[in-house]
């Protein structure tokens, strides 16, 4: 009998056990997710926060030297977002341009080669004369689609990751989204942010994944064979 009992007992401390360390889960997910959702705030504008961090932004920092009225709107009071884009999203258009381009037979051109007036048309897609934060973004499936200076469609939508095995429970991002002028999500080529929500003097910053690729493919589709 007794026997019987031990067995009932470490059956219920096994299930209360099991149900603690759910829920101690779940809580260390949460607080992650709610460490994370801590608005950044930096001191100054969007671009003094690009020259902040050498090593990450120089490419965008010298591509706006060629784009005075541009580096002007990000230095200068306002409200805006601009999806920062690091160097390594430079790194690999020019990479994938020059190995189309010597297939082609073509000599190499490096960043500060490119055209001027496509590199303005593809930053412009980048940045917006408005803030757009990620709780503006929660609850729309769809995304919302945001028209840049020359009113070429892009699309936002908000994004929460998995994290410690849970669904949706972990960081916040935006999925950042090159409509391609198509109403077919199938159409979209899409990146994703690593930071978001960064709140500078004149605007909203979020960061690109560095794996993107700035224009997403079309600086070598547009500068393969000049």
């Amino acid at each position: 009998m007794n026997i019987g009992n031990n067995k009932i007992y470490l059956l219920i401390f096994g299930l209360f056990a099991s149900t603690m360390a759910l829920f101690t889960s779940c809580d260390k997910a949460d607080d992650q997710f709610y460490d994370y959702k801590k608005e950044i705030t930096f001191n100054g504008s969007i671009y003094e926060y690009l020259t902040k961090y050498p090593g990450l932004y120089d490419s965008l920092v010298l591509v706006l030297e060629y784009h005075p009225e541009l580096k002007k709107q990000l230095q200068d009071p306002g409200t805006q977002t601009i999806f920062a884009v690091q160097n390594a999203s430079f790194a690999l258009a020019e990479k994938n341009l020059n190995a189309v381009r010597k297939e082609n037979a073509k000599t190499p051109i490096y960043l500060e080669d490119w055209d001027v007036k496509l590199v303005d048309t593809l930053l412009q897609r980048y940045v917006y004369p408005e803030t757009y934060r990620t709780a503006d973004l929660i609850g729309n499936i769809d995304g919302l689609m945001v028209h840049d200076l020359y009113d070429y469609r892009m699309n936002i939508r908000y994004n929460r990751t998995n994290a410690s095995g849970l669904y949706k429970y972990g960081k916040s991002e935006i999925i950042f989204s090159d409509t391609n002028g198509f109403d077919l999500e199938s159409s979209w080529q899409n990146t994703n942010t690593i930071v978001v929500d960064v709140q500078t003097n004149n605007g909203i910053l979020h960061v690109i994944n560095p794996s993107h690729e700035f224009g997403f493919g079309k600086v070598t589709n547009k500068l393969r064979n000049r």
